[in-house]
């Protein structure tokens, strides 16, 4: 990689320095050209994204745009900033430009979840979101993952630890049982030689 001095463009106030950029504020450029797109945006390309403020650090975009160029979908997933002022206007211009998605991130999981015109149960209980998906009555249907994945990893977890207490505990078992069988006879050995 070589460094761009000319370029001293810092970050956009309250965003994070991310590997794009050195020390010093410049750009670092990669030393090869970057990749072409697996497929060009077109007048036909749908739109998905992440909201956030700030969200240009996020690597989002490059991880899902990698996956939906390995789905071959005409699809591009952009970070798009939102202050908050704007939310509204933003949420509701990208319904309208008919977006297909929206992940949301901090600060806005509970603002946007205002603006939806429908929440999953489970968003409504929290007051949160961070999925949206279009209303089929316009508008966004919000959802929470959030909790899902929480939910999902912890059950993960606790199963593998009831499987490796359960692997432990017949572990245990089995020396014990095992021990118990070979002090039986010696006991009876003992027993007979001292009784």
């Amino acid at each position: 990689m070589s460094v761009d001095a000319s370029s001293t463009e810092g970050p956009v106030p309250g965003e994070v320095w991310f590997p794009n950029r050195a020390e010093h504020g410049s750009t670092v450029r990669p030393s090869s050209p970057p990749r072409a797109m697996a497929q060009p945006i077109s007048g036909h390309t749908a739109l998905v994204g992440v909201l956030g403020d700030p969200v240009r650090h996020s690597l989002s975009p490059a991880m899902h745009n990698a996956a939906l160029a390995a789905l071959g979908l005409d699809w591009v997933y952009l970070a798009l900033p939102a202050p908050a002022r704007e939310l509204d206007s933003v949420v509701r211009g990208l319904a309208a430009m008919d977006c297909r998605g929206l992940n949301v991130t901090l600060p806005h999981k509970q603002a946007v979840a205002a603006l939806c015109r429908e929440l999953t149960p489970l968003a409504e209980r929290l007051g949160a979101v961070n999925t949206l998906v279009p209303h089929g009555d316009g508008g966004w249907l919000g959802s929470n993952t959030d909790v899902e994945g929480f939910v999902a990893q912890s059950r993960r977890e606790l199963d593998s630890n009831r499987t490796h207490h359960q692997r432990s505990s017949r572990s245990k078992l089995a020396r014990r049982t095992n021990a118990t069988a070979l002090r039986s006879p010696l006991s009876r050995t003992l027993d007979k030689s001292h009784g």
